[in-house]
């Protein structure tokens, strides 16, 4: 992503644009969007990859009902009927055609939540382009999707504006089109989203066989240029595997003695305890891995120097401790305590970095049904701390042998 928009959102009422960066922080007082923004962030990412509608009360962000998101004007004033949200998104492998695409939403009420009506994606050309990578139109697609009935699908390029609808009885592709044109499913209360790279590739397959499309603007068909571009778009709009991770406010509660519990995400961090015992006592290799970064955090910081999991009853799947020992400043190792003994700071860094590390290594070792391709090398991948401003960093990703030292990988955007 590199911007962002909003318009009648929350507290946004005029259209406003964040461009973000590779390390982007937000301040503000009490009420002037913060948690608005990085719930947005997450919502356009799911509507756009995931293809699936937004849930505005997923924790940790729970921003409640239409109107409570849509811009109020105060007591006298009334609610936005809609608003919209939108944002570029840049695919730097992309060596010919467009890169870069803008997704654009419209929401309107559906009972008392937000619901999708009008999705919109249009390529863009970065100003400083050179002219040979501009070899293919600007075109855009976009999805209206009424409360009630079919949608509608319209491509657009410089030559004319076409619909995706049947005009043919007798088109052997007549059950397609009706398919295609039919409402979203609706699956566990939510509405899954139409598929910008299906629709597209499909009116491109049409075409092939013979097909045309009803204009909207415009005499003939798309050029094969502007079907190129239009199905290069799609490419660029097709789902991901990686999405941003919304996290919150650390609240750990440490405690003496942890008792076993099943792994579920918590976005406060209330899941590390048993994910670190579960890697302990069930893949030995991952917790090496994970515990070295940890523990050279912690060196770097001058928080613990060593970190390990005990079972009280000898018990592996049982109550369980985290132990952690300090390291003098000539490396001596002190005695292991218990988390609760440690000091506040430890049990409050123990989420953030072991989420980090969580997050890295499935970058790394992505689970198999989520490859597509080779696993990465791994001969690449340092632990060894960044130093920021003489305190310990973050552990770092793997690095770009192009990428200056100094300069923070975009991966490690948060």
């Amino acid at each position: 992503m590199l911007e962002v928009t909003a318009r009648n959102f929350r507290c946004f009422r005029e259209r406003q644009t964040a461009r973000l960066a590779p390390l982007t922080l937000l301040v503000g007082d009490n009420g002037t969007g913060k948690t608005s923004f990085l719930a947005l962030l997450r919502a356009l990412w799911e509507m756009a990859f995931e293809e699936r509608e937004p849930n505005f009360k997923t924790p940790p962000y729970d921003l409640g009902s239409f109107a409570e998101i849509a811009h109020s004007q105060g007591d006298r004033g009334a609610t936005a009927s809609t608003f919209e949200a939108g944002f570029l998104h840049e695919n730097t492998r992309s060596n010919k055609g467009p890169r870069r695409v803008r997704f654009t939403v419209h929401f309107e009420a559906y009972g008392a939540a937000p619901r999708p009506v009008r999705l919109r994606a249009e390529t863009e050309e970065p100003d400083d382009d050179p002219p040979a990578r501009r070899v293919l139109p600007r075109c855009w697609a976009e999805f209206r999707i009424p409360e009630r009935g079919p949608l509608s699908f319209t491509v657009g390029a410089p030559g004319g504006e076409w619909e995706l609808r049947n005009t043919d009885s007798e088109s052997p592709h007549a059950d397609w089109y009706e398919a295609l044109t039919a409402s979203p499913v609706v699956r566990e209360g939510r509405h899954e989203l139409p598929s910008f790279n299906y629709y597209i590739r499909n009116m491109w397959k049409f075409s092939t066989s013979g097909e045309t499309f009803p204009n909207v603007r415009g005499e003939s068909q798309p050029t094969e240029e502007e079907w190129r571009a239009l199905v290069t778009m799609a490419r660029l709009a097709r789902p991901v595997h990686s999405a941003p991770f919304a996290g919150a406010a650390a609240r750990a509660e440490p405690r003496r003695t942890y008792d076993p519990a099943p792994l579920r995400g918590d976005a406060a961090g209330g899941d590390i305890p048993t994910y670190l015992a579960d890697l302990a006592g069930r893949n030995d290799k991952a917790w090496r891995s994970i515990r070295q970064g940890l523990e050279d955090f912690g060196r770097e910081a001058g928080l613990f120097g060593e970190i390990r999991i005990r079972t009280p009853d000898g018990w592996a799947g049982g109550p369980f401790q985290i132990q952690v020992a300090k390291c003098g400043p000539d490396s001596v190792k002190g005695p292991y305590r218990n988390l609760m003994d440690a000091g506040y700071g430890v049990s409050q860094v123990l989420p953030v970095v072991t989420e980090l590390l969580r997050q890295e290594r499935s970058r790394m070792f992505p689970p198999a049904a989520a490859r597509g391709a080779p696993a990465p090398q791994r001969g690449g991948h340092s632990r060894q701390p960044v130093r920021q401003g003489g305190r310990g960093g973050l552990p770092t990703c793997r690095r770009d042998p192009q990428r200056p030292p100094d300069r923070p990988h975009p991966h490690r955007c948060a």
